[in-house]
């Protein structure tokens, strides 16, 4: 017996995961090229337990065990659910977008430069862009973390040149004194990469796997938003890890991050108040001021300096994403289900510490997600929405 399918002809059927610093999220979903957002057939969301360790050694064996237990329920419950929504349907393609600390999208710049004039070959800009490659792994090699789990890069790609300081689109073939080429590298941790691929051949050998970052995917959709600039800052505050990136004039410029995260302020927190991480946890989400009202008065004193302390170190991690370019006066803030008040707060405290500007704007992730109403968890939505604006624009 025929059955018809419930979408279009052309209608993209994927999985969607996202790799927290301590989560691991899940989606299947249909996108049309007429729908204005993607339909939503199923989704799933896992965390790891907040605990007093903040090794990410240990923390990512967690995150990998983590992956596995979601990807079971993918294979089961997902996979079910999406047969019993549309029999016609496979998914063809596994996005996969991992957050710091466990991929980082650097751009290096790599500058090649001779006294008399020469011509730049296809030859040269491949060997350019392995030692932009090189030069990036090198430096990341030595992390404890890499060091112990190993690292790969699962994207590579040029985002600009300069020839003799003004900016080419392609200079193959042109005559220049002095070439700057800027490479975008995305690595990863090597056995989370590994365990990725395990889930592909287990739950959707057929499908296109792509692994892309965390930062990457803000970039991308931020961009097909409105947003009043195109220079602006991102800042994902995660469970264990804070990450800043730095886009001007619509090029992700620089990244860096840290391994503090909320859960770090709320093991600190714990320790003042002398409960469980959990409950400091959840007095972070109901975090509106940076005097913490929810904390017993004797104790909020304390809290607050705990808030100001991160709110400092984030500023500087700003002020470290920026020193290359003019730092952004807009940002846009992601961080988990229940924390985007914390993170706009943190935010807005860490610019203010390092800029006079009055014309300073925070918008949070979730604000610029209009079109993703059935995913509460942010960090998916933004990356069902990155799937389904490939297939719309």
């Amino acid at each position: 017996m025929f059955f018809s399918s419930r979408h279009a002809p052309d209608a993209r059927c994927g999985i969607i995961i996202d790799v927290g610093s301590a989560s691991v999220a899940a989606a299947i979903v249909v996108s049309e090229v007429d729908s204005p957002e993607p339909t939503v057939v199923w989704s799933y969301t896992e965390r790891c337990p907040i605990t007093e360790s903040s090794d990410t050694v240990v923390l990512a064996k967690k995150v990998i065990a983590t992956l596995v237990n979601v990807s079971m329920e993918i294979g089961t419950t997902g996979l079910k659910t999406l047969a019993d929504h549309d029999a016609q349907l496979r998914p063809m393609y596994l996005h996969v977008a991992v957050g710091a600390p466990w991929s980082y999208t650097v751009p290096k710049q790599i500058r090649y430069r001779k006294d008399e004039p020469f011509t730049v070959t296809a030859q040269l800009l491949r060997e350019l862009a392995t030692a932009a490659e090189h030069e990036t792994t090198e430096a990341q090699a030595a992390s404890p973390l890499f060091e112990s789990l190993g690292l790969e890069v699962i994207a590579s790609t040029t985002s600009h040149f300069t020839a003799n300081g003004y900016h080419v689109s392609d200079p193959t073939g042109q005559s220049t004194n002095d070439l700057t080429l800027v490479r975008k590298v995305t690595i990863c941790q090597k056995r989370l990469v590994d365990a990725i691929r395990e889930v592909h051949e287990n739950i959707a050998a057929r499908a296109t796997l792509s692994i892309t970052s965390l930062m990457e995917h803000m970039q991308q959709h931020i961009l097909t938003r409105t947003v009043s600039s195109k220079s602006y800052g991102l800042v994902d505050i995660s469970g264990d890890a804070t990450e800043v990136g730095i886009v001007a004039e619509g090029v992700l410029q620089n990244v860096v991050s840290n391994s503090l995260g909320h859960y770090a302020v709320a093991r600190e927190i714990a320790a003042i108040t002398h409960e469980p991480e959990s409950s400091a946890f959840a007095r972070l989400q109901e975090c509106s001021n940076e005097t913490l009202t929810c904390a017993p008065a004797a104790q909020q004193a304390e809290c607050a300096v705990v808030l100001t302390r991160f709110s400092e170190t984030l500023a500087k991690l700003i002020g470290q994403a920026a020193q290359m370019t003019e730092l952004p006066t807009h940002y846009v803030v992601h961080s988990d289900t229940g924390l985007r008040d914390f993170a706009r707060l943190m935010t807005t405290n860490a610019v203010n510490q390092i800029t006079n500007s009055q014309h300073i704007s925070v918008a949070t992730v979730s604000e610029k997600l209009t079109n993703i109403a059935d995913i509460p968890e942010t960090r998916l939505a933004l990356s069902v929405a990155v799937f389904h604006t490939q297939h719309t624009t």
